[in-house]
């Protein structure tokens, strides 16, 4: 972080960030802090007594996600110049995050015993870049969590996803990539392609750029379909149906789409893969999926309280506005008035 260390360093420090993804968030969250420094102070072990005093509040647990694992950022110092409190701050730091990162890597229930298991976690209004042991690259959208075994590279490469992520999976033919959502299995031996299956959703998308990707649907037992690139595919949740089967339906299949991705005439980029460049791209969106997708983009929680609004359907695209500027934009657009108390979005008709 000081541009102090040896390539020696360099090579080892990435390789400990591969052999532990989990601690790569908050490895780029102390780099962002270290390069906005705090000033010099001549008094050094009142700063470091700060220090010490800023990283216990920072690491303690927050009080309304008392099971979350997500890395925390842990505030450092300053450059300083002697040997001694570069030492001590890094020794710190690097005690901070065992403590931090430890709960993320604790055994848990698994098939036929416990299983110590990696988790990271992206915040709403926030996403993640991680490299895995492998070599595959992965980026987490908001609200979203990934979880895999230590066994991972090793024995297999299976992971489970909750929320959305674009994957660059390594190539490996001996070792096939394997992805679980809660309605989807994934198989892949080298690809990219993006998954967004939020639990809150009722569909559940799978968009290939490259490569080729084996798709099976849990309500569709050895039902398996084969993606080719620029494909997606689209599942709807048979728990998002309305209770209505009858006696010779009481399972009903899922509802599958199979379209090509195209870009989206608006701003020329394919939308299921526009987050990827900050932009939030909505194309004939329902105002109650519109809803959702903002609750996470922005970190708030929107309420439509006139169900006249729910039928309303968007186009358009959101990429620096804020959350006023966005809402302001809409309503002017289609007719209604909010208001918001901090992260509290109420949304009403005129």
């Amino acid at each position: 972080m000081a541009g102090e260390a040896s390539t020696d360093e360099l090579k080892e420090l990435s390789a400990l960030l591969q052999q532990h993804p989990e601690w790569q968030h908050a490895a780029q969250t102390l780099q962002d802090m270290w390069q906005h420094k705090m000033p010099d102070s001549t008094d050094t072990e009142a700063a470091f007594e700060r220090h010490l005093q800023r990283m216990q509040q920072a690491t303690a647990p927050p009080v309304d996600q008392p099971d979350a694992h997500e890395p925390t950022a842990i505030p450092i110092p300053g450059r300083r110049h002697s040997a001694w409190w570069r030492y001590a701050a890094v020794a710190a730091a690097i005690a901070a995050l065992v403590w931090v990162l430890w709960p993320a890597r604790m055994a848990q229930p698994g098939a036929g015993g416990t299983l110590p298991t990696n988790e990271i976690t992206t915040r709403k209004g926030s996403k993640s870049k991680v490299l895995l042991p492998d070599g595959t690259t992965v980026w987490l959208n908001a609200g979203s969590r990934l979880t895999y075994a230590d066994t991972y590279g090793k024995q297999d490469r299976t992971v489970t996803l909750s929320g959305e992520a674009y994957f660059d999976v390594k190539h490996n033919p001996s070792l096939p990539f394997e992805l679980h959502t809660s309605h989807l299995h994934i198989t892949v031996l080298g690809t990219v392609f993006n998954v967004k299956a939020y639990p809150e959703e009722s569909t559940t998308e799978t968009s290939l750029l490259k490569g080729r990707i084996e798709v099976e649907v849990k309500d569709r037992p050895g039902d398996k379909i084969i993606l080719a690139p620029n494909q997606k595919l689209l599942v709807e949740k048979n728990d998002s149906k309305p209770a209505t089967a009858t006696i010779n339906d009481t399972n009903p299949e899922p509802l599958i789409v199979l379209s090509r991705l195209k870009p989206n005439p608006t701003v020329g980029v394919v939308a299921e893969t526009a987050w990827l460049e900050n932009q939030l791209v909505f194309s004939n969106e329902a105002f109650e999926v519109l809803a959702l997708k903002m609750e996470r983009w922005y970190n708030v929680s929107i309420a439509i309280e006139d169900s006249s609004l729910l039928g309303r359907r968007f186009t358009g695209s959101f990429e620096n506005e804020n959350i006023d500027e966005a809402l302001t934009a809409l309503s002017i657009a289609h007719g209604f008035a909010y208001q918001r108390q901090g992260t509290s979005i109420r949304i009403y008709k005129k």
